[in-house]
């Protein structure tokens, strides 16, 4: 298999810069203006689309929303405002190929307006509905005129089709071993081509994993296949699938013992209809440099200790805790991301005094999450891991979810993967698992004397050569007149890398 792997990563760390990555056109704006840049959305040749809120503190309790759309040079082309009663809070937007939607909801009373916007005509649509109230929306997918939305109440959970040009909403019901059984889902996704919406579940009998399954929802927002996981001994943790054709699916994931918290290495599986065809594991102990993250000492206390379990015929399970990506295919090839992490704490000491007499109590707090190297992994029709690249990624920032800091991008001719920590762009090309080029370039405006003082953001391969990169900076220049001293700025950069 001979492919080449392109690898993007933004870092707080400089190292020397390869002339054929060229900066092109920044844009900022300045965060103390009226709006409050909230997202962007990126599609590709037709540009990108900004969505931004009006600043609460002058807007009383109605902020207005607005969307500014730039064609693929970062040229600013209009904006278009949306108005909606201040009832209905945003609660979550889904960025399509073609479109972004964004569904407001107002949980009294259950009435909802999905907010199409289209960066080719720089448009938008409003869909109203109702459905139940007091829920908790955490999913949602659009495909045509169905809306998926995934949602709760309390410790219920429950799954929605919205038909958006009737305003109407009906439930799916899942059937479920035992009635009283509770309902999970671990991943949620818009299939390629935006025909089909995947939902994978896990069914608990209260803190017992039953089955994992997995169900499409086609444009009828009808449940049109389901699959479930044979897993033999093993607990799936993970699981995401990817349509190959009419017929058959394939789904990785991570797997682990039964009672296990975190992952012990990858499968993957595929199913002929609903004939599941195998299910390969993959421990990350067989991993080549699967470790190389830690030091010297802890390489080699973590190889004794694997060492000292496989003599007693035991499976070594790391628990690993693992944010994985989407599975994407090229050359009848599958290629399946994960980012490795783990919890960090730290401890809060407080002094009271009761009766002038002090109280000293010291608690332990969780602090984000460390994460630690990523491992891309490819693999043939029959499941077959072909090949595993390790990457250290020790970010500065330890967010307080599980994000996936990485973006993938795969065709015909590269893989290209995207992290961002810093101000940092970092490129490298490695050719049949061997580094054949590497370039690292500073992300800055054209003042040369510009200081970033504090950065954060992300990139996104945009179209063709070029990337585009994008978030806040906090900047400093105290030799330039003709710009401010201090600014604090959104800011999105388009790249070329040849």
């Amino acid at each position: 298999m001979r492919k080449a792997l392109l690898i993007l990563l933004l870092s707080h760390f400089s190292f020397s810069t390869i002339g054929q990555v060229e900066r092109m056109e920044r844009i900022e704006i300045d965060l103390k203006d009226e709006f409050y840049v909230k997202g962007l959305y990126n599609f590709g040749e037709n540009g990108v689309v900004l969505s931004a809120v009006e600043d609460l503190k002058k807007s009383a309790r109605d902020p207005k929303r607005m969307y500014i759309f730039y064609d693929n040079n970062l040229r600013e082309l209009e904006s278009i405002e949306v108005d909606l009663d201040f009832r209905r809070k945003l609660m979550i937007s889904e960025e399509g190929e073609k479109a972004i939607n964004t569904f407001y909801y107002d949980s009294r009373k259950g009435n909802y307006t999905v907010v199409r916007i289209d960066p080719v005509s720089t448009s938008r649509k409003e869909f109203e509905g109702v459905m139940p109230g007091k829920l908790s929306i955490n999913g949602f997918k659009v495909i045509g005129d169905i809306a998926v939305v995934y949602a709760a109440i309390k410790r219920k959970k429950f799954f929605f089709v919205l038909d958006l040009q009737q305003g109407e909403y009906r439930q799916i019901e899942f059937k479920k071993k035992r009635p009283g059984n509770s309902i999970i889902m671990i991943d949620m996704q818009t299939l390629p081509g935006e025909e089909e919406v995947s939902l994978t579940v896990q069914e608990y009998q209260k803190k017992l994993m039953l089955s994992t399954k997995v169900y499409l929802i086609n444009r009828k927002g009808e449940v049109s296949d389901a699959y479930e996981l044979d897993a033999g001994k093993w607990n799936i943790v993970d699981a995401t699938p990817t349509r190959i054709n009419e017929n058959r699916i394939i789904i990785a994931g991570t797997y682990s013992e039964m009672k296990a918290s975190g992952a012990a290495g990858l499968f993957m599986t595929a199913f002929d209809g609903e004939q599941q065809q195998y299910f390969n594991t993959y421990n990350f102990t067989d991993y080549e440099d699967f470790f190389s993250y830690m030091s010297k000492r802890g390489q080699d206390k973590m190889e004794k200790k694997i060492e000292k379990k496989k003599r007693k015929g035991k499976e070594v399970n790391l628990q690993v805790r693992m944010a994985l990506h989407n599975i994407q295919q090229a050359g009848g090839y599958y290629y399946v991301l994960g980012e490795a992490f783990y919890p960090t704490y730290r401890t809060e000491t407080t002094t009271t005094y009761v009766n002038g007499r002090p109280t000293t109590t010291t608690v332990t707090v969780f602090d984000g999450y460390q994460y630690t190297h990523a491992v891309l992994s490819s693999f043939n029709a029959e499941g077959e891991k072909l090949q595993d690249h390790i990457f250290e990624m020790w970010p500065f920032q330890k967010p307080f979810y599980v994000k996936r800091f990485i973006e993938l991008n795969v065709n015909d001719d590269l893989i290209k993967m995207a992290f961002v920590d810093g101000s940092t762009l970092k490129t490298r090309v490695l050719d049949e698992g061997d580094l054949v080029e590497e370039a690292d370039v500073e992300l800055l405006s054209e003042n040369s004397n510009d200081k970033v003082r504090a950065s954060t953001g992300t990139v996104e391969h945009f179209y063709g050569n070029s990337f585009i990169s994008y978030g806040s900076q906090n900047i400093k220049n105290k030799g330039d007149r003709d710009v401010k001293r201090k600014r604090n700025v959104f800011f999105m950069q388009k790249i070329i890398i040849p």
